[in-house]
């Protein structure tokens, strides 16, 4: 596992660290034939994301992400490679959250967003965007610093994939 970085804004020491369940989740920078990538935009609640979300028990990582990546984008998506790990620890919900980062690419044509039935409604509202990796950078930090820590956790988590692609592109 490569660790990119650890979001412990509450503060979870150790001893509490052992008592969190651990929350599998992965994060996909998928690119088009055009080398935009897929991003997020939660019209509910204002902010940008990248596609991914929680990994099933029967599933492995890499299943996850593709699963998520067509749920989410609506497209069919291979892996080009691992990015890293991210860790949260979420001391409310009682969790370790792990991200596994990939680059994935577009496989065949665009499909629409295919939403299965435990989203929530504000995810009815997204819409996917294809953009350059620079401005999914631009737009996630343009995003007002949210009283809300798990929104907070997930753009800098977001940011720190795009952050690794952009560098080693």
């Amino acid at each position: 596992m490569n660790l990119l970085a650890t979001f412990n804004q509450e503060n979870v020491s150790d001893d509490e660290a052992k008592q969190l369940q651990r929350r599998r989740s992965t994060r996909g920078i998928v690119f088009d034939s055009d080398n935009n990538i897929a991003l997020l935009f939660a019209q509910e609640k204002s902010y940008y994301s990248i596609p991914g979300g929680g990994v099933n028990d029967d599933e492995t990582y890499e299943q996850g992400i593709i699963r998520e990546c067509k749920e989410e984008t609506g497209c069919d998506t291979e892996i080009i490679r691992y990015i890293g790990t991210t860790l949260e620890y979420r001391k409310n919900n009682n969790q370790i959250c792990e991200a596994w980062g990939y680059i994935l690419k577009v496989v065949g044509e665009k499909g629409p967003v295919v939403l299965v039935g435990d989203e929530d409604e504000s995810e009815k509202t997204t819409i996917v965007l294809w953009v350059p990796v620079s401005e999914a950078i631009r737009l996630i930090e343009s995003v007002p610093i949210s009283p809300e820590l798990y929104l907070n956790n997930t753009l800098s988590r977001d940011l720190v994939f795009l952050k690794a692609v952009d560098i080693n592109k």
